[in-house]
């Protein structure tokens, strides 16, 4: 794609300078413009690719960082599904009978309940309070959902970015909030009846211990662990 561009900017500038000497016009000046054009061009090309690079990037660290925190092969494990949630250092870990197998980081809030619960309807998209959405929204209790980080509407290039960066602190209004990739894994694996146990625990996170995240840039408006987008990078 460079090679073609080089080329067809050069042809341009040789026609102009073919066209200040038919002309009589300056060519210095002719010159100094297109010579801005050319450098405009390869920057924005370099810009361009560097964040190309950095998105890539911050996919795959995400990635990496998730598969730390999950039993391989936790599907041939015996026994139901179930879930518990420390309040207290924001985690989440998932069990198949009695093996933990996945760990999640999420955000509860001050007024979340603890107690046992059992899921029971979902929403692929659900308004919240705040007039904000949620992704893969899973109801356990009332009110109380586990759900993605909020988004500004139902789109996914609409993330409030400076709650994603909350992850991991207690900030929510009671429901659990969770990355895009961890919500979803939830929606997909806790069908209705799903035990859920909602617990405080200052000293001990969960018998896999609490996965940490990288903060995301201010201007960036999607969660990096979202399905839809790391399929369309990886593609």
């Amino acid at each position: 794609m460079k090679v073609i561009r080089i080329i067809a900017i050069l042809s341009v500038f040789c026609g102009t300078v073919f066209i200040a000497v038919k002309s009589g016009k300056s060519i210095d000046n002719l010159i100094t413009a297109k010579e801005t054009i050319i450098q405009t061009t390869f920057e924005t090309e370099t810009t361009t690719e560097n964040q190309t690079e950095t998105t890539t990037e911050t996919t795959s660290e995400t990635t990496t960082e998730q598969k730390r925190y999950e039993i391989e092969n936790w599907e041939a494990i015996s026994g139901n599904i179930s879930v518990k949630v420390n309040l207290s250092t924001n985690t989440v870990t998932a069990y198949k009978g009695d093996t933990p197998i996945k760990a999640m980081i999420c955000s509860s809030g001050y007024y979340t309940p603890t107690g046992s619960f059992r899921v029971s309807d979902k929403y692929r998209w659900h308004y919240l309070l705040g007039n904000v959405s949620g992704q893969y929204c899973t109801r356990i209790y009332g009110k109380i959902l586990i759900h993605s980080i909020p988004y500004y509407s139902q789109n996914i290039h609409s993330l409030c970015t400076e709650e994603y960066n909350k992850l991991g602190t207690t900030c929510s209004h009671g429901c659990i909030r969770m990355q895009a990739a961890d919500a979803k894994w939830i929606f997909d694996n806790c069908p209705s009846g799903t035990s859920v146990v909602l617990y405080e625990d200052n000293k001990n996170p969960g018998p896999l211990g609490k996965p940490e995240i990288s903060q995301i840039p201010v201007n960036q408006t999607w969660d990096p662990t979202d399905p839809e987008i790391v399929n369309a990078i990886s593609q």
